[in-house]
């Protein structure tokens, strides 16, 4: 279960795309909070790193506009293990991962859900040697060269 610095709701949460055109929920608490620094998930995120939570599957629920939903085969992963990513393809904000080494898991990008997202700290960073310089180690992470 995900560390928090207060007790989250268990009822759903909610998140979106830029736009809003496609709306998702997810029931019950994540599993984690992660940060990850390899090229590509700075290159999807558009940021330094990304910051996703993880779910399982089954509580993870496109509610709106799932026509919307355009998929990337990310196949060239520093770990070697392809990536589904899934966007908006009206605005292209990043929506959810799958990968099969998480079989029953699905990566959620944090920055699009809506609810209680400040009340969970990551426990790890993935690629953590390719961290940007000038960025601070997060405390209380664990450091994992690959995922």
């Amino acid at each position: 279960m995900a560390d928090t610095a207060a007790t989250p709701s268990t009822e759903p949460r909610t998140g979106s795309c830029l736009c809003g055109k496609v709306q998702y929920e997810m029931s019950g608490l994540p599993s984690g909070m992660v940060l990850c620094h390899c090229r590509n998930c700075r290159q999807a995120s558009g940021s330094s790193f990304a910051a996703n939570t993880w779910y399982q599957k089954s509580q993870f629920q496109i509610t709106q506009g799932a026509d919307e939903v355009k998929l990337y085969h990310d196949d060239r992963t520093e770990s070697g293990s392809s990536l589904e990513r899934y966007f908006c393809g009206n605005c292209g904000s990043p929506l959810y991962i799958l990968t099969p080494k998480l079989e029953t898991g699905i990566v959620v990008p944090s920055g699009t859900q809506k609810d209680d997202v400040q009340l969970f700290s990551p426990q790890r960073e993935f690629y953590y040697g390719h961290r940007q310089e000038w960025l601070p180690k997060f405390e209380g992470t664990a450091d994992l060269e690959e995922m």
